[in-house]
């Protein structure tokens, strides 16, 4: 896995513009805007490396922390939704990118 140390990065922008990766992610500190990598989006094609930066750190063999779970607790009962009257027949837009179920739901 690859991550930007904040402290060493002067927020330049070069990694992002070599690798064009969505997963180069600003990040705002008290020094301004620096560059972070979120993992999550991270492919680990390593385009990123080819910029000119020494904020990189790789790392090996290590495993990302999992966020803490949100218990159930934290919510209240959510309401009933208002049903509206179906006398007449009506459409719906159903907007979204291939892969999400979109051909399925508006089946």
């Amino acid at each position: 896995r690859v991550f930007i140390n904040d402290a060493v990065c002067e927020g330049c922008g070069d990694c992002g513009v070599k690798s064009n990766c969505v997963a180069v992610l600003p990040l705002e500190t008290e020094f301004g805007r620096k560059r972070m990598i979120d993992q999550s989006a991270c492919n680990k094609d390593f385009s990123c490396l080819e910029g000119f930066c020494p904020s990189f750190v790789t790392v090996r063999g290590g495993r990302l922390r999992k966020a803490k779970a949100i218990t159930s607790d934290d919510f209240g009962p959510l309401p009933e939704p208002a049903k509206p009257g179906l006398e007449q027949p009506y459409n719906i837009v159903i907007a979204g990118v291939g892969g999400t179920g979109i051909v399925t739901i508006g089946a």
